[in-house]
């Protein structure tokens, strides 16, 4: 690319939200974008949940949340008993610990098109919301993945101490959140 190129190249990317690289992936169009992870400082993460330690991929494996949902996760050490999701990394490197959610209720998929940004959920006085990330991780699962509607979720849950309303306000809450 030439520079001229390359400054319209740059100018798009910064129009359509993109992240601008810098070198090689500039002109590529790939981006380099990456952040550390507070926590284990020597790994970085990007946007799409893709855990690095320097130059080289980390495998990845999965574990299950507390509520029984496979989700996406790394070992970030040897000693490490127990793997990291990569939803918890993503939430609190990417986006600030905001409850990010997978858009097509995957677990397993954390790539930037994929994940829902929730910034609140909504709940009142006489219906008091779902609060619990794991609780929500599960339910959007279900409803996602397993086709269980709000009338069934509780069963199929095993959260059967939220009613109907409080799920369909749940999922109502995604659903607007995925839009924006």
């Amino acid at each position: 690319m030439k520079p001229r190129e390359i400054h319209s190249h740059i100018s798009n990317r910064r129009a359509h939200g993109g992240v601008v690289g810098i070198g090689h992936a500039v002109a590529s169009g790939m981006s380099l974008a990456k952040r550390v992870i507070p926590f284990a400082p020597e790994f970085t993460i990007d946007r799409d949940g893709t855990v690095w330690l320097g130059h080289s991929r980390v495998p990845t494996t999965s574990v299950k949340s507390p509520k029984g949902v496979d989700c996406l996760a790394v070992r970030l050490n040897e000693e490490s008993t127990r793997p990291v999701s990569v939803w918890r990394i993503l939430s609190q490197v990417w986006y600030e610990n905001k409850l990010i959610l997978p858009r097509d209720g995957n677990a397993m998929s954390w790539i930037a098109d994929n994940v829902v940004v929730v910034p609140g959920v909504s709940g009142s006085a006489e219906i008091p919301g779902i609060r619990d990330p794991d609780e929500i991780l599960l339910v959007i699962v279900k409803y996602f993945r397993e086709d269980v509607g709000c009338w069934q979720m509780a069963e199929k849950s095993g959260l059967v101490f939220y009613s109907r309303d409080q799920f369909a306000s749940l999922i109502r809450d995604v659903l607007s959140a995925g839009i924006r």
